[in-house]
């Protein structure tokens, strides 16, 4: 049995450009330029600066969208807390309104008042209706006092100056209501003392 030799064949074309890296800069298909910078740090420098600003503007993007949401929350939230406050002045004027009404429909026009005693005797005095009267204060009071607290409350340097100067205005007549029986707080709100009220002259 014979031992066959294969022909020799030239394998020299594999390695052909081991020693070649004048044409294009390479070795062992590698760029010799990138091998450098990722040998001296640099390309890991590179890489670390790019993402960095990469992540810094997602970062801008991501916050200019945060403050974009907190803005619209506090416009909504203006806007929710002006139309409350523009609600209660309504209020405010329309209790207002009611105890300035003159002619037959005054609350001050005196009428024939018919009062029942304890012991069940009927009176009729021709008087102003005072328990009418009353309530409608006490009204007026009440919204007064909300619209006050909603005031003083607002984050709003103009509706705070408004509510200042009522506060002032209010207080200006504080001699004329304590003798009615309305008297004014360490805190600016009003308060009336029924028995007061319904004893004092109507006139006032």
């Amino acid at each position: 049995m014979g031992i066959t030799i294969p022909a020799k064949n030239d394998y020299s074309f594999l390695f052909s450009n081991l020693n070649n890296t004048s044409q294009s800069g390479s070795l062992y298909g590698i760029n010799l330029a990138d091998y450098a910078c990722i040998k001296n740090g640099s390309y890991s420098k590179l890489l670390k600066a790019y993402y960095a600003k990469t992540d810094s503007e997602d970062s801008s993007a991501s916050s200019s969208v945060t403050n974009s949401l907190v803005s619209d929350k506090k416009e909504k939230l203006a806007k929710s807390e002006l139309n409350s406050l523009k609600g209660t002045a309504e209020d405010v004027e329309t209790s207002a309104d009611r105890l300035m009404e003159r002619g037959r429909d005054s609350l001050f026009a005196k009428k024939d008042i018919e009062t029942t005693a304890e012991d069940g005797t009927k009176t009729v005095t021709y008087d102003y209706d005072r328990n009418k009267i009353y309530g409608a204060v006490e009204d007026l009071i009440k919204d007064y006092n909300t619209l006050l607290d909603k005031g003083g409350d607002s984050s709003s340097t103009s509706v705070l100056g408004d509510t200042l100067n009522m506060i002032k205005t209010v207080n200006s007549f504080s001699s004329q209501m304590k003798e009615v029986g309305i008297t004014i707080g360490s805190d600016n709100t009003l308060s009336i003392d029924k028995e007061s009220f319904l004893a004092a002259d109507m006139e006032k």
